[in-house]
């Protein structure tokens, strides 16, 4: 969830009008609370429940629902059963957030992962690699040599043209 409120966040500061799906909860985790807390600030919508999803069209639909160890449990829940259908019946195209490896409860278009992928689905769609913009430093002081390979550019390709 803290991913896709981040892009959410990051596409509303380019202009872009967003709305959040997020399902009620008594407590996020404090990292969901942070980025909420910023997506906030952008003037976007956030809504808890389907049934408040806008009824016409949407350009782009983002998923991050999916946590990488409780997908199973998720996909179980009432929100996460309507929240899925929604897109279903809205027929935009779907970009994935570093969804886990199994097949995806949606036909995803394209996925962005901030790291290389140990596995992902064949249903994820086009895979793309993004740079978070993590700075080298970081790397040098847990001991690894790294050279990023995105010289100007914030996103690699990882499909076949």
């Amino acid at each position: 969830a803290s991913l896709g409120l981040a892009a959410a966040r990051h596409l509303a500061s380019h202009g872009v009008k967003t709305q959040v799906f997020l399902p009620d909860a008594a407590k996020y985790p404090s990292r969901v609370e942070a980025e909420l807390r910023l997506y906030r600030l952008t003037g976007g919508k956030v809504v808890t429940k389907a049934g408040q999803l806008p009824s016409s069209t949407v350009d782009l639909i983002v998923t991050a629902l999916e946590d990488q160890e409780m997908w199973s449990q998720e996909r179980c829940q009432p929100w996460h059963r309507t929240g899925t259908s929604w897109a279903q019946s809205n027929r935009a195209p779907v970009l994935a957030i570093d969804p886990p490896p199994h097949p995806p409860a949606l036909d995803i278009k394209m996925t962005l992962t901030w790291g290389l992928p140990l596995s992902h689905s064949p249903q994820s769609g086009k895979l793309y690699l993004v740079n978070l913009g993590i700075p080298k430093n970081i790397y040098k002081e847990v001991g690894i040599k790294f050279s990023s390979p995105f010289g100007a550019k914030f996103v690699i390709p990882l499909h076949d043209a």
